[in-house]
């Protein structure tokens, strides 16, 4: 694929993905594909999250809604860690922000950590708000997204956990 072409294609990606919750049961679209660091060290991309489906949440160490659901997040991936995988990506933050929130709140954060240095991830996502959550199946494919708090009362979010 000639360049110019593949910057079209992810145009046409990234314009899709902003209008992710829209899309009809059965649908869905392929990743942005993304690799970042965890907080320990550990390299995560779109390529190693495959083979098993992945809930991805945007949040900020600043963001109130994050705050109140990443317990929610927790207690889910407790109940589904052998079906799911789950990553946070903390943006629009500092990274020590991010590391303190992480070190003061351990307890919940019992599964992987990023940090989208410059905000790279997040714009590519075309993330507008947090935290931002994105379902991404087995295939590597996003299925659904969901923008605010409450994730888990979303009926396309409830239907995907309760099938695993």
């Amino acid at each position: 694929m000639k360049p110019v072409h593949q910057l079209s294609f992810w145009l046409v990606l990234f314009f899709m993905i902003g209008s992710v919750s829209s899309l009809s049961a059965g649908q869905s679209i392929p990743a942005i594909p993304f690799t970042l660091k965890t907080l320990d060290g550990k390299v995560i991309s779109t390529d190693s999250l495959k083979g098993k489906p992945t809930l991805v949440m945007f949040w900020a160490s600043w963001c109130h809604v994050c705050q109140q659901e990443l317990p929610h997040v927790k207690e889910l991936y407790e109940q589904k860690r052998e079906k799911l995988q789950l990553v946070t990506i903390g943006f629009a933050d500092k990274e020590e922000n991010i590391r303190g929130y992480v070190q003061s709140h351990s307890s919940t954060f019992i599964f992987p950590v990023a940090y989208d240095q410059g905000n790279v991830v997040s714009e590519a996502y075309g993330i507008r708000g947090t935290p931002t959550f994105y379902l991404i199946n087995a295939k590597g494919e996003v299925i659904a997204s969901h923008l605010g708090g409450g994730f888990l009362e979303n009926p396309v979010f409830r239907g995907f956990f309760s099938s695993l």
